[in-house]
């Protein structure tokens, strides 16, 4: 039965805080190479897109892998990845970040999610903007994952809702070449 897992993906370096991006994929048995297949293609985004990211910041993908959809949860063991930064030797402010929207086939706040990028290394901006090669690197990697998603025969990158507890599968991602911040809601 399939599966959706949470996979954690570890920032740290160049920023006072450890920060968290938070993926989701949905396993078709699951299995452990299902897995860790999902695993390396984040890895593959996280490598394409690392002119974003300063010299000093280390990605870690897939240090917790949890089937939230398991009851109890089950975690998973896939060997973790690991991607450095290559965007500069100084970060930019933590607050700031590049952002790729997720796009579903349905409409609704149910049915996109967003991944804040950061923190942004010194070379990543332009006159305050996220400059083009590094905009461009960010597309690449964002439209390489969707592809590798398509492509999977165990796995698919999905948007989570709580709300709702369901998947849906991510059908494109747009990037943005503003410098933005996230802003957390209280539950």
């Amino acid at each position: 039965m399939a599966g959706v897992m949470r996979i954690t993906a570890t920032i740290s370096g160049g920023i006072p805080r450890t920060a968290y991006n938070i993926w989701h994929v949905l396993c078709n048995g699951p299995s452990l190479s299902e897995v860790q297949g999902a695993v390396d293609a984040i890895r593959d985004f996280y490598t394409t897109a690392q002119s974003l990211f300063p010299n000093t910041c280390q990605i870690v993908i897939g240090t917790s892998v949890v089937e939230i959809t398991a009851v109890p949860q089950v975690i998973w063991g896939p060997t973790p990845r690991t991607v450095a930064g290559g965007g500069g030797t100084a970060a930019q402010p933590a607050q700031l970040a590049n952002v790729v929207s997720w796009r579903t086939a349905y409409a609704g706040r149910s049915f996109r999610g967003r991944t804040y990028l950061g923190p942004l290394g010194s070379s990543a901006l332009t006159n305050n903007v996220i400059s083009t090669g590094v905009n461009t690197a960010v597309t690449n990697a964002t439209n390489a994952l969707v592809a590798a998603s398509v492509a999977a025969s165990g796995w698919d990158l999905v948007v989570w809702s709580e709300k709702l507890q369901s998947s849906n599968p991510v059908i494109s991602g747009v990037t943005n070449s503003k410098v933005e911040t996230q802003r957390r809601r209280n539950r």
